[in-house]
Formats: C-alpha cells, structure tokens, sequence
C-alpha cells in the first residue's frame, strides 16, 4: 500500500475516489468524455473541497449518541456537496429541493439509522466496503422513487462499480493520510 502523509488528506482521498468513479463509469459507458462531464467532476472536486475546508471544521455538533452524531456529519456532508453543486451550476431551486436534496438526506438518514446499526452488529473484514455501497444504493434507490421522471438505473450502477472498485482495489493501495 502507498501511503502519503499530507494536510487534509480527506480532499486528496476524496479526489482518488472522484477520479476513479469518473473513469470506470467513462469505460463502462463507452462514450467520450465530454466537456460537460469534466464541469461535473470539476465542480464536485470543488465542492468537496469547499466542505473539507470550511464547512467539516466549521458546523460541528456532537449528539450524545454515536449513530445520531454520524448520521448528522453523513448529512452534513453529502447536502452541502449537493448545495454547492447546485449553487456553481445555478440549479438550486424547489425541484432540485423536491427531488435530490430532500431524498438523498431520507436516503442517508434511513441508511444511517436502520440499516447501518443492523450492519454493525456483524464482524466482517468487508464491512466497510459494503457499509459504503449500501448507503449509497439506499440514497440512490431512494432518489429514484421519489424523482417523477423514468427510472435511470444504468447510469447509477456504472457509478457504483466505479465505488465499488475505489473501495475494494484503489483505495486498499493509495491512501492519503
């Protein structure tokens, strides 16, 4: 395994992980790479950034409890990425509300709350790695019930062999620390 000591080694982590999620869904697609594909993964790489360097050390709160303190920084997270998104692609507005920001966070939240603690109570070497995947199949499932227009699972499956793969392969030899 390569390990690099470095500051905020979360953003670097996170950038392996965009990264790898872009190319295996660019493969897996067979289409070019268009320009439009490169702004998402440009304005993702800033909204992360933005998150691990301001909003993760900034709004903080500890609940009592573990599963609730998790589950709010899970939140945290993954909706300020998706208002930042929103904001650098001027979509923030009541449908992107309705049908992304609202369903991701009932996504995290069912799978923080239910299916995360159920998952815990199990010793595996892989718990990790599926403890990622699930939750974002749950977030992904989710935002597809709720969304009014026809269900585009293919898409959403590259990106989650993409996951798959940074957690299984990548991730187990590059990490940032």
């Amino acid at each position: 395994m390569i390990v690099i000591e470095t500051q905020n080694s979360a953003i670097y982590n996170q950038y392996i992980q965009l990264f790898t999620r872009f190319i295996v869904k660019s493969i897996l697609n067979k289409k070019n790479i268009t320009t439009k594909e490169l702004n998402k993964l440009y304005n993702s790489m800033f909204a992360f950034t933005a998150y691990f360097l301001y909003i993760d050390k900034n709004i903080t709160y500890n609940f009592n409890n573990k599963i609730y303190t998790d589950t709010f920084n899970v939140v945290k997270k993954y909706s300020s990425v998706l208002i930042i998104k929103a904001i650098l692609t001027n979509t923030l507005n009541y449908q992107f509300i309705y049908t992304l920001l609202i369903p991701t966070i009932i996504g995290f939240l069912v799978y923080m709350l239910l299916i995360k603690p159920y998952l815990d109570k199990y010793n595996n070497n892989q718990k990790i790695n599926i403890n990622s995947i699930l939750m974002h199949i749950t977030d992904t499932l989710l935002i597809e019930l709720i969304d009014s227009e026809p269900i585009t699972i293919k898409p959403k499956i590259n990106d989650l062999i993409g996951r798959y793969i940074y957690e299984n392969f990548v991730k187990q030899k590059i990490l940032f620390n």
